[in-house]
């Protein structure tokens, strides 16, 4: 049996001290990114430290239960001693660490032990000092007859602190951790604003880099949904999304060309907002939940057509189904971080096409704008060195 120990209840930080509520990462309190943590560490049942069964402490109940995981809340020492047996596996994670799981099974490599960073890094990001030369770095692995001993130390104790001293006091395997971790924002203390959100800015940059501008259309909306998304539900954005793609169709089906492809030109944006918007509400420690953000090639390029299109059938067909089939031939030839990714962008395109129909100069404009698509998709396919136009990261 493994055991997963959390504390809160000593709400958010200020320079001085305790006073805010807690802080909120990605939308989730820390204490549910702890126990995502802990369950994927193997623990079964949960035990949360806390002064009072507040509403945090019920959230954290309830996400426990539907993860199948057992749950007590206990508010001091005797109540922890009294839930362990001498054969259970304790893991312990101090309040408001966030850490990838991953990195804590490879550093605790299955044993008992505790992570100690190097005291002069650990001390300044907020890590509890030990001694002299380390810091304790937040997670602590001991057997059952180690948290036993609590009972013989006064009631009103901190329990994480004292459980701290006396695996040290017997023996515990110690395991420094490299203090690169930091450096990477991998491994974080999270107890008030300002920490939470450079955790969450270290956490997008390691795993949700943003588009580069080679594609304008995702890198605004990418870059809007990181504006909003605390705001904003990714429903919401993708409920903004289908509406521009309906306006555009009905837009050019009575006839406002400009109008219709303005909206067209914005479709691309706000759908890259709504994906982004996904990917950040399944961000964790453990890392992103989607591996790929970017939308389906075909879909801005299928509304472009479709738009000019309905415009006028008779004279636009051609273009139209010119314009949208290269767009996602060019897409499909251009490495995703070349600057010729520009080409391939619907949204640009749409955009180009807008101020065309506005100047009445759609046909033309549209049979020009294919022609050189055209040009650039031969170029990149029969191009001696595609490698020469790659963007620098």
């Amino acid at each position: 049996m493994r055991l997963g120990v959390i504390a809160i209840g000593s709400g958010a930080w200020s320079e001085d001290g305790p006073s805010r509520p807690a802080p909120l990462v990605f939308g989730r309190s820390v204490g549910q990114h702890q126990l995502a943590m802990l369950a994927a560490l193997g623990a079964d049942r949960i035990v949360c430290l806390t002064p009072e069964l507040s509403a945090d402490a019920l959230a954290l109940q309830r996400s426990a239960e539907r993860a199948g995981l057992g749950f007590h809340a206990v508010s001091e020492r005797r109540g922890l001693a009294g839930l362990v047996t001498s054969g259970c596996d304790v893991v312990l994670l101090s309040e408001g660490l966030l850490a990838d799981s991953q990195q804590i099974r490879e550093l605790l490599d299955d044993r008992a032990g505790l992570v100690v960073l190097p005291a002069d890094v650990g001390v300044d990001h907020g890590f509890e000092r030990i001694d002299a030369a380390r810091a304790f770095a937040g997670v602590l692995r001991v057997r059952g007859h180690m948290v036993a001993r609590l009972d013989g130390l006064p009631p009103d104790i901190d329990v994480p602190s004292a459980l701290l001293r006396i695996a040290l006091q017997g023996g515990t395997r110690v395991i420094e951790a490299p203090a690169s971790i930091l450096a990477e924002g991998s491994w974080r203390l999270v107890r008030h604003e300002r920490e939470a959100r450079a955790y969450e800015n270290a956490l997008l940059r390691r795993h949700a880099a943003l588009a580069l501008w080679s594609t304008p259309s995702q890198a605004l909306g990418e870059r809007m949904a990181d504006r909003v998304h605390d705001r904003l539900s990714p429903r919401l954005i993708a409920g903004a999304a289908a509406a521009l793609g309906a306006a555009a169709a009905v837009l050019a089906w009575l006839g406002y060309g400009a109008a219709a492809l303005a909206a067209a030109a914005l479709f691309p944006m706000m759908l890259s907002a709504a994906l982004r918007t996904h990917v950040i509400a399944s961000l964790s420690p453990q890392g992103a939940g989607e591996a790929d953000r970017r939308w389906p090639p075909w879909v801005g390029a299928f509304l472009l057509a479709i738009a000019i299109l309905l415009l006028d059938y008779g004279t636009l067909w051609f273009p139209a189904v010119m314009l949208g089939g290269l767009i996602m031939a060019m897409h499909g030839v251009t490495p995703r971080r070349s600057r010729r990714a520009i080409f391939a962008d619907s949204g640009l395109w749409a955009a180009i096409c807008a101020i065309l129909a506005a100047a009445d100069m759609l046909s033309i404009g549209a049979t020009i704008a294919a022609v050189v698509l055209l040009i650039m998709v031969l170029g990149t396919v029969y191009g001696a060195d595609n490698g020469a136009l790659t963007m620098r990261e």
